[in-house]
């Protein structure tokens, strides 16, 4: 990839919907980037918020974490308990007794999803309030996404590379922030 100071012209060039591939030309080369660019859609977070704060405000925040650890953990122990029961073939380094009977295991793992779902749900209401503060003004629950959140794949040698960088304001100052998150898709093998 050749990085050119003076662009004199931008061609976009139709990939998908709503995709352009860039191609920089200027007078003397044509740099072709590797990369494809698209705007995405904005995360819905005002039902996360809302009911962070009405957790938080009627049972604090101490609770709140105690008992989604605790459910956590219980989903959890309940859902290797069932698989036990059906498999040995996975979980043999667990004891044998425990094991759920083989007639109720189905819906065992279903309660226990369920059951650790909702632990999970309850840390990641905790978790939100520290991560929308503004770190200027100390304000929890302060910032806001703004505009709209650019996504950016390049393939490179072990999957697609995604990039999507979201912008962040806060509502009580002029505090504003981008947030780049990057994952890998790996390529699918062929057998």
């Amino acid at each position: 990839m050749v990085k050119k100071t003076k662009v004199e012209k931008s061609i976009g060039v139709a990939i998908g919907k709503n995709i352009k591939q860039n191609i920089n030309v200027d007078y003397k080369n044509i740099v072709k980037t590797n990369d494809v660019k698209y705007p995405t859609s904005k995360v819905n977070v005002a039902n996360l918020e809302k009911f962070s704060k009405w957790i938080i405000n009627k049972y604090g925040e101490r609770k709140p974490i105690i008992v989604g650890g605790i459910l956590a953990l219980l989903g959890l122990s309940g859902i290797l308990f069932s698989l036990n029961s059906i498999s040995d073939i996975f979980f043999s380094f667990l004891p044998s007794w425990f094991k759920a009977p083989s007639d109720i295991a189905v819906p065992f793992i279903v309660i226990s999803v369920i059951i650790f779902g909702l632990g999970c749900y309850l840390l990641s209401l905790i978790q939100y309030k520290y991560e929308s503060k503004c770190p200027k003004c100390n304000t929890f629950y302060a910032l806001e996404e703004i505009g709209v959140p650019a996504v950016r794949q390049v393939k490179a040698h072990d999957g697609v590379k995604k990039t999507t960088t979201r912008h962040y304001k806060c509502k009580f100052c002029d505090f504003t922030k981008s947030e780049p998150f990057t994952e890998t898709i790996p390529y699918e093998t062929q057998y």
